[in-house]
């Protein structure tokens, strides 16, 4: 008899990943239900399903009941509030699994987004009753936590005073057929150089400056991550994008030194790997990408601990941000209006080895540079052709080591509902 496993989520590189995974297991059934809340489902308005507080809980529950009960096993993935509806009153007997992704109390209160500050007026979130369900998890029998990166329990203790020591980490093993940074469907178009320009209000495109034939095996390959954000100038900040790579203007260094240079969106792990190499600047503890990148044996150059400490001084440095929740929330009540929060970044000397580019683990597949001109100087020394065949090697392992432990943990869930 077959398992019936719901996967909740809102991220698609996570639901390919996930789906990866579990289709590997015998006897099990696995659907993605797309967290909604049944009414706010246009392009505008579907943003506000993230900021789940106690109203936007029982109506995601009351709309999709009936559905929900019809599995043995719910998996959350992404932003740990979509489990709320299913943690409110204790009303889900049956095994969950919360794999943390992008910190447990993740809201969308994006300067932009006027629809999530008028509700954040009168319904904030994260409220105090969403943190103390946080808390009551651990005494939760059918609950298993698992974080996808190192920083998740770290900062739910540090930044949020939640004790989460007992959860385990467990990468994702880099099956997704995800192709990073481009929707289904989108046909692959390789275009070289490429200098990325802000256009109002705040999206930015691509303009081409070289023919669209290029050798990609002779060529270096740096993301286009199609992603932006920024801090609100109300509060001093500048904006900051959330693409490092273009806010350091790394492919006009690298052609002012003489490298052919991709600048664009590319059709997944496999294309990216017949680059010579990509060239990439953290930005955040985890990537979905990226461990499908390294299974596909891409070479990977990333800033050095330092230098990326270095560069994080730099006001067009763009990092994870956070900030005091009940500050804002304070604010707000006071003055009736929603304001900018006071973002602070969270990272430091203590932190950075959580990400997974500076976690020991993942050492021998990168390829660090401690300066712009030793970046220079590697892409010109490395033998990229022998490097990409050991990352290739410690990819199939990591693999398989984390496809047993996916195992492990999903037999251990499944007895429970024995």
């Amino acid at each position: 008899m077959s398992t019936r496993i719901l996967h909740v989520t809102r991220h698609s590189g996570l639901s390919s990943e996930i789906a990866g995974i579990f289709h590997r297991f015998p006897c099990v059934y696995l659907e993605t239900f797309d967290f909604n809340d049944g009414v706010n489902l246009d392009s505008e308005s579907s943003g506000l399903n993230y900021n789940v507080n106690r109203r936007r809980a029982e109506l995601v529950w009351e709309t999709y009941r009936i559905f929900f009960q019809t599995f043995d096993m719910v998996l959350v993935s992404d932003t740990t509030p979509m489990a709320r509806p299913f943690l409110e009153g204790d009303r889900w007997r049956k095994p969950i699994l919360l794999y943390v992704c992008n910190r447990f109390d993740f809201s969308n209160q994006d300067i932009d987004f006027q629809l999530a500050q008028e509700e954040m007026a009168t319904s904030y979130f994260p409220d105090e009753d969403f943190y103390q369900l946080m808390r009551e998890l651990t005494r939760r029998p059918n609950v298993r936590l698992v974080a996808s990166n190192l920083f998740e329990s770290w900062y739910a203790q540090h930044w949020r005073g939640i004790d989460w020591s007992h959860a385990e980490v467990i990468y994702p093993p880099g099956v997704g057929n995800q192709r990073p940074w481009k929707e289904e469907g989108e046909e692959s178009e390789l275009r070289a150089g490429g200098t990325a320009f802000l256009l109002p209000p705040g999206v930015y495109a691509l303009h081409n400056e070289e023919e669209r034939e290029v050798n990609v095996e002779d060529t270096v390959l740096v993301p286009d991550r199609g992603v932006v954000g920024g801090t609100c100038k109300e509060e001093g900040g500048n904006v900051a994008f959330m693409n490092n790579e273009m806010n350091f203007g790394v492919s006009s260094f690298l052609r002012s030194n003489g490298f052919r240079v991709y600048n664009g969106r590319y059709n997944g792990a496999e294309e990216a790997a017949r680059f010579k190499a990509m060239v990439r600047i953290p930005q955040n503890y985890m990537s979905t990408s990226f461990h499908q990148l390294l299974g596909a044996g891409v070479a990977m150059l990333v800033p050095t601990p330092d230098f990326l400490l270095q560069l994080s001084v730099d006001p067009a440095f763009w990092w994870d941000t956070k900030w005091d929740v009940q500050e804002h929330r304070a604010r707000i009540e006071q003055s009736g209006r929603w304001r900018c929060p006071k973002l602070k970044s969270t990272l430091s000397q203590e932190t950075i080895m959580f990400a997974y580019e500076y976690d020991s683990y993942h050492a021998a597949s990168l390829i660090f540079f401690s300066s712009w001109e030793d970046l220079v100087d590697k892409l010109r020394t490395v033998d990229f052709s022998r490097h990409k065949e050991q990352v290739r090697k410690l990819a199939e392992l990591h693999r398989r080591t984390y496809l047993q432990e996916w195992e492990r943990v999903f037999l251990e869930l499944r007895a429970l509902q024995l």
